[in-house]
């Protein structure tokens, strides 16, 4: 396989150190090239997919990022993408870039499935009168919640939160990415068998899948 050095730009991170980065996690991701299906668990926390390559950037993953420069993989070379409760920790700039990078080392026929908090939702339950019913809430860690106001402004800014999506915000950034094939699919539901049963968040409630 060809090896040609891609040098993303992040939005929030100066050009230069963006270089001197992905020089050196394209070394790093290498070692995976030459074992195909490739499959990218972006963000993976603690959480570890066998037969997955896990990445974070921290936690010890697999291959240690910050995917806020980009994929260290050449064009059209991995087959499936997933990634949980990641995506709402970016800035919209390196979010974009993050999905067009996606998009760039997808294979033709390449699926990634999005798995993020839907801001809808969140905005329903704030205006809705039993607005305390939800699991989360329920935990004694955030029993200090008690109006609505600091619920939506606790999803907002919480848990170091950046950017929330509802379904029509992703599906235009995916679809500006390149990703014309964009489908809402439920929890642990899906038609490639490699992508069911993936999610671990019951507070993941808008998912799509993208096909390149």
């Amino acid at each position: 396989m060809a090896y040609e050095l891609n040098l993303p730009t992040a939005a929030s991170v100066p050009q230069e150190t963006v270089a001197s980065y992905v020089t050196a996690t394209y070394a790093a991701a290498r070692q995976f090239l030459d074992n195909p299906p490739l499959r990218l668990h972006l963000g993976c926390g603690t959480v570890r997919l066998p037969g997955w390559v896990n990445i974070d950037v921290d936690d010890g993953p697999d291959l240690q990022l910050d995917l806020r420069f980009g994929l260290p993989f050449p064009d059209a070379c991995v087959d499936l993408i997933h990634t949980e409760h990641m995506l709402e920790h970016m800035c919209l700039s390196d979010g974009k870039l993050l999905m067009a990078e996606a998009y760039r080392v997808l294979r033709p026929g390449g699926t990634m499935r999005v798995g993020v908090p839907d801001l809808q939702r969140i905005v329903q339950r704030y205006a809705a009168p039993d607005w305390r019913d939800q699991a989360w809430i329920k935990d004694r860690n955030f029993d200090w919640i008690d109006t609505p106001v600091a619920l939506i402004n606790t999803s907002f800014r919480g848990w170091e939160h950046l950017y929330l999506y509802d379904e029509t915000e992703l599906r235009l950034r995916l679809w500006q990415a390149g990703f014309a094939d964009v489908r809402r699919v439920a929890s642990g539901e899906s038609s490639h068998p490699d992508l069911k049963g993936l999610e671990t968040r019951p507070e993941t409630d808008l998912i799509v899948e993208v096909v390149k």
